[in-house]
């Protein structure tokens, strides 16, 4: 759906805010996609899947600045290196929707907010230009996710350390700057909800916890599972984990969880960012622990890893000879490289598993589809299923719909294509024709 709605904004040269299909999603980032779909020209799952990996690489390299403000150059270091090769930023960047470029925005916005502060500190007339830049680009990251929405809170935890660094005075003047430049960010979107109020709340009542019979308890079973996905089980879903594998790679885990003691000492803001990070996930009802949802957390679990392994490796290095201490690191970094490229190409990305979960079996029946001569009519039937039916057909019709370039009317003319359901095989003209029934993934 990302991709027919992308594909229709060029053509039509009407991008907007927020798309009401598949549940509603917010715009921005269906609209990049929009934008490589017009200028690379093809209609393929890698063209979309290309813009997350660009946003995910990018995140990367926030991610090293802000923590390089926020701690030291060795830790900002080793926090993007554990991002970089992270299975779970990686599956993410290369999913091809939206909640990769939350992450981009947010870790974007928070550096250049903290370097503007700290300009202003140092007298630098430059902070003005940086408190604008860092509102704009945070404000920005409400039009990528809905769970984007809760970040306000999570700057909010930051704020006591930069007053504490930087001084009260100076967080609130570029403070004021930055969120009324973040408010002008955020106004087209604002304007749209206050005219479709329904599609503000819509996929937050989907998902809400308040849905659920016995709320109090699915709370606290939510709670208990989102903070075990980090080192013992995390997402099912074939779709964005190595299903019910741990979200970090064990040493990675064991360092996050003694970096999360020493924030308790040193970094104190760090466990109220990473608490706030897992609300939206630890609020909803669907499919807990989930990596999307609790995405937000990603650069905080990260981040406490880097503390603790900066902290063992300066009480290691006096007892290793030079020579090791210089090898070491090194060897630390080929491993995370290899174990992120044997976890991802190989133990995930060759599993049937993902295969059906990413619907392989439409690209092939898409392909069959443009084959087959265009005097014939050809007839689609997609079997009836649950979930979200967009213009009259189940989600198993779009990335069919999107790869032949069939979701216009106009299009189904030109290739003498119908798209039927399973109780409308009556329509099916009769002598020469080519028909194809098509079930739902068995994912699904």
């Amino acid at each position: 759906m990302n991709g027919i709605n992308a594909l229709e904004a060029w053509r039509t040269g009407h991008f907007q805010v927020f798309y009401p299909e598949n549940g509603g999603r917010e715009g921005l980032f269906i609209n990049v996609q929009s934008l490589a779909l017009g200028l690379i020209g093809h209609n393929e799952p890698w063209v979309l899947r290309f813009v997350s990996a660009i946003f995910g690489t990018l995140t990367v390299i926030a991610f090293y600045f802000f923590s390089r403000e926020i701690a030291d150059e060795s830790t900002a270091r080793l926090a993007a290196l554990f991002m970089a090769t992270s299975i779970w930023h990686i599956t993410m960047s290369r999913f091809g929707t939206r909640p990769v470029s939350a992450l981009f925005f947010l870790l974007w916005g928070l550096y250049l907010f903290w370097r503007s502060t700290r300009s202003l500190a140092e007298g630098s007339r430059w902070y003005i230009l940086e408190a604008i830049t860092a509102g704009l680009v945070y404000g920005l990251g409400f039009h990528t996710y809905t769970t984007y929405r809760i970040t306000p809170l999570m700057v909010a935890t930051l704020l006591p350390r930069m007053a504490r660094q930087f001084g009260r005075r100076n967080v609130v003047k570029a403070g004021s700057i930055a969120a009324t430049a973040a408010l002008v960010a955020v106004l087209p979107l604002a304007l749209y909800f206050l005219g479709h109020r329904a599609d503000f709340v819509r996929r937050i009542n989907e998902v809400s916890l308040m849905a659920s019979p016995h709320p109090i308890q699915q709370l606290f079973s939510n709670i208990a599972k989102t903070a075990g996905m980090y080192a013992f089980a995390g997402d099912e879903n074939w779709r964005h984990n190595l299903s019910g594998q741990p979200m970090l790679f064990w040493p990675v885990a064991i360092l996050c969880f003694i970096g999360v003691g020493l924030a308790v000492f040193r970094q104190r803001w760090l466990l109220a960012f990473w608490m706030a990070g897992m609300l939206p996930a630890v609020l909803s009802t669907e499919d807990v622990p989930h990596a999307l949802r609790s995405s937000l957390t990603i650069p905080a679990a990260l981040f406490a890893a880097a503390l603790a392994g900066i902290w063992l490796w300066r009480r290691i290095t006096p007892m290793l000879p030079p020579l090791g201490s210089s090898i070491l690191p090194y060897v630390i970094a080929g491993g995370l490289v290899v174990q992120a490229y044997h976890t991802y190409f190989v133990k995930w990305g060759r599993n049937p598993a993902v295969a059906a979960w990413y619907y392989n079996v439409a690209v092939i029946h898409a392909r069959s589809l443009l084959a087959a001569p265009r005097n014939i009519p050809k007839y689609v039937v997609f079997s009836r299923e649950q979930g979200r039916y967009d213009r009259g057909l189940p989600s198993s019709a779009r990335p069919i719909m999107f790869l032949t370039d069939t979701f216009s009317t106009v299009n189904q003319q030109k290739m003498n294509v119908h798209y039927l359901l399973s109780d409308q095989t009556n329509q099916i003209a009769r002598g020469w024709v080519y028909v194809d029934f098509i079930p739902p993934p068995t994912a699904y």
